[in-house]
């Protein structure tokens, strides 16, 4: 027996489209704590990138010293 029906669906949609034009103190507080999170992993990345790279080339260079003795 097939439990969805026209209305369950109506409802489902009708409540996602609510859900989405939350506008209560919480949801924009939980929003903008979640942007500031990915503002900060971004900034992190861009800053990490680099010494990552340079992490690699010196310890490229570190090991070809080791290998050559």
């Amino acid at each position: 027996m097939d439990k969805v029906t026209a209305a369950a669906v109506e409802s489902s949609q009708r409540l996602v489209d609510l859900q989405k034009t939350t506008t209560d103190k919480l949801t924009s507080e939980v929003m903008g704590a979640a942007e500031a999170a990915q503002d900060l992993k971004l900034q992190l990345q861009n800053v990490l990138t680099l010494a990552i790279a340079q992490f690699a080339t010196v310890s490229n260079s570190m090991l070809t010293a080791v290998q050559k003795q």
